[in-house]
């Protein structure tokens, strides 16, 4: 804050118009500083949603394949087909078949 300009603040009288196009020169670079902020962090964002919906795209992607790709589906039918049986008639399952 310029010292000169520190006076205004103390009341709410309307400043010579001098001292307002003053405030206004001071105000203009960093409103401008403002805008080229706002608008790099309004393309960053951007940026980082266009790159949220690839991560998502290929992690549905990696899911599809790796369900194309699931051990189980090397199993032979006859095992899968057996396997609640067998686990059905172990000790451990409480369900010994007499």
């Amino acid at each position: 804050m310029h010292s000169h300009l520190a006076k205004f603040l103390e009341n709410n009288d309307c400043p010579p118009q001098s001292v307002t196009a003053k405030v206004k020169g001071i105000n203009f670079e960093p409103v401008q500083e403002i805008r080229k902020i706002d608008a790099e962090t309004k393309f960053i964002n951007k940026t980082l949603e266009v790159l949220e919906a690839e991560c998502s795209d290929l992690q549905q992607l990696i899911l599809e394949y790796d369900i194309i790709s699931s051990p189980t589906r090397g199993l032979l039918p006859d095992i899968l087909h057996d396997i609640p049986t067998l686990s059905s008639n172990s000790p451990q399952s409480g369900h010994e078949q007499y």
